[in-house]
């Protein structure tokens, strides 16, 4: 009897992840086809299969006719329907389809239908925020849009995208770039906003007044002097508690009355996000793969560095080795996003699940009451149902996804370049203009054609969903032995050839006469997670199938390269380590440079 339980167990749960692949495609299809047609077409799934929840041994709900006009027209017509239904237990049989005799399906058919009424309420383009430059934070409530963006402007609008204001206290640092990182928001509008001058700005939520703190990158006894530490990477506020973590692997957390700061730290390596999951938990997620869970109420080490048993609760390492990106608390578990595509669940003890999102970096997540968000360089927000992780939907983007925020009744997706943001609604009175929302879909084709080439969504449970090693997770680079007689024609590239990286699928690495061999592979790596230990081996590869057309990579001078050095030094890395990684980005930014460290 056991044995026929667990296989049952079995089945319904394959039986449901078919169901909700299938609603996810027909949705998916919704998004790009007539709208009337696909809602029609839904309603009706819903009476079919609500039907058959709510009564699965009435025959009469067990079958449909093919030919008669109305499931001719809103079911046989319209691409994905019938995929619905299939995978919920019908079969084809004649000029009906039909629930196989004896079959269970009342558990599948009620999931089914969640999903389609969850797909009623679906996101449509509410409003887009133009900026001058790329947005890098965004935060949102029921009433206010807030954005942190590279020109060191950070701005709030209202809900339907108007500008309220614009904040401007941010500044350009000496020895880097400058840019406002990182935004958070509370209900009644008052700002928390950090950026790579080292300032974590308190923005009144009527906009006359802020206060602005200064403390990441200060020394740590017995860590070596950093020069660009101080760059606040995320910032994160809950009632009149407000935090912040930074490259110099320290959170903070600031006195708004006025009182002395409390700097935790320094973690296993930078801070790269953080979420308070209660007053007196919160979770910074580092770029070494490491969950820190710490007690931001705790009293201040003195020095920083020691007595770290004294707050932090929990350090999970399950995801060590690939830099998370970021992570949101929802009830009292957090969702993470890393380098390699991963979004994982996890509780204060383990891992609890994870999923492949991207076959890119992800860098943004967030989260309402019933779902993750996820989305980084394939400009693809991917929407999950928690706890689960099941696929809900794909959204196409603009461009590369920097920041997410979300309520249930929105969405707020900041991209790189100058598109800015878009916030999707779920109220169809809040929806933009059809202009507005035509032009979103024309600028995200890119995004779209390549979610039609998605493979099927797995959900990977428990030490499943750890990183693989290395060359396992990103493939062994093969590359052709020796170069052909004659570059073969693609696309406009001088040279184009296939490379094996043994997960199937094939890929190329594409270049054009002139093009520096070593750029072009650290994009070819970086673009498709290729070990960076093997960079060299793809340059050589690119100079010997190139008969060497490239052109010789030009360096900045030795004085340039120091100061580069000392910047990345500054993330807590040694001098060797950090000149390999500028090595291997050409020298051509600090930000590429660290992208190959965590």
């Amino acid at each position: 009897r056991k044995v026929d339980e667990v296989r049952r167990e079995r089945m319904a749960a394959a039986g449901e992840e078919e169901v909700a692949s299938a609603v996810a495609a027909f949705l998916r299809l919704a998004k790009g086809g007539p709208e009337d047609v696909y809602e029609k077409s839904r309603v009706t799934l819903v009476k079919i299969l609500g039907n058959v929840a709510k009564d699965p041994g009435n025959e009469k709900y067990r079958k449909v006719r093919t030919e008669n006009a109305v499931i001719a027209a809103k079911i046989m017509a319209v691409k994905g329907a019938v995929e619905v239904l299939m995978a919920a237990g019908f079969e084809a049989v004649g000029s009906e389809l039909r629930v196989a005799e004896g079959a269970s399906v009342g558990a599948v058919a009620s999931r089914a239908v969640a999903l389609l009424e969850a797909g009623a309420s679906s996101l449509a383009v509410g409003a887009t925020l133009r900026h001058e430059s790329d947005i890098r934070g965004i935060a949102m409530t029921s009433r206010y849009v807030a954005t942190a963006s590279l020109d060191n402007v950070v701005r709030l609008f209202d809900a339907k995208g108007a500008l309220l204001r614009e904040g401007r206290g941010h500044t350009k640092p000496a020895r880097s770039d400058g840019g406002a990182l990182a935004a958070s928001l509370a209900e009644d509008g008052r700002l928390i906003s950090g950026g790579r001058d080292g300032a974590v700005i308190d923005w009144a939520a009527d906009g006359e007044s802020c206060t602005r703190h200064i403390g990441h990158g200060d020394e740590v006894p017995g860590a070596p002097r950093l020069t660009n530490a101080q760059i606040v990477s995320c910032v994160a506020v809950s009632g009149e508690l407000v935090l912040s973590g930074g490259w110099d692997r320290t959170c903070i957390a600031w006195d708004v009355a006025g009182g002395p700061a409390r700097r935790y730290g320094p973690f296993g390596a930078a801070v790269n996000g953080i979420a308070i999951l209660r007053p007196t938990l919160a979770v910074a997620a580092c770029g070494d793969g490491t969950l820190a869970y710490w007690d931001p109420t705790a009293p201040a080490p003195d020095p920083v560095g020691t007595g770290l048993e004294s707050y932090v609760r929990a350090v999970l390492d399950e995801a060590k080795g690939t830099p998370l990106r970021g992570v949101a608390a929802w009830q009292d578990q957090v969702v993470t996003v890393s380098n390699e595509g991963m979004a994982r669940l996890w509780d204060e003890r383990r891992l609890l699940r994870g999923a492949r999102a991207s076959d890119d970096y992800l860098f943004a997540v967030a989260v309402d009451s019933r779902r993750a968000y996820v989305a980084g360089d394939e400009a693809i927000v991917t929407v999950m149902t928690l706890p689960t992780l099941a696929l809900e939907t794909r959204i196409p983007q603009p461009g590369p996804v920097w920041s997410l925020a979300a309520t249930d009744a929105a969405l707020a997706v900041g991209c790189e370049g100058p598109f800015g943001a878009v916030v999707w609604t779920r109220d169809p009175a809040a929806r933009a203009p059809t202009l507005v929302a035509d032009n979103v879909k024309h600028l995200s084709a890119d995004a779209l054609a390549k979610i039609a080439r998605k493979p099927a969504w797995r959900v990977l449970e428990g030490p499943d969903a750890r990183p693989a090693p290395a060359a396992a997770a990103a493939g062994d680079l093969s590359l052709a032995a020796g170069a052909p007689a004659g570059p073969p024609p693609s696309g406009g590239f001088d040279f184009s050839f296939p490379v094996d990286l043994g997960r199937g699928g094939e890929l190329r690495i594409e270049w054009n006469r002139g093009d520096d061999p070593n750029q072009v592979a650290v994009d070819f790596c970086a673009r498709h997670g290729v070990p960076m230990n093997q960079v060299d081996d793809v340059v050589n590869f690119i100079n010997s199938a190139g008969g060497g057309t490239a052109a010789a990579a030009g360096q900045p001078a030795p004085a340039v390269q120091a100061d580069m050095v000392a910047q990345v030094m500054a993330m807590g890395v040694d001098e060797e380590r950090a000149r390999d990684a500028l090595q291997k980005a050409n020298w051509s930014s600090i930000e590429a440079a660290i992208s190959f460290l965590f």
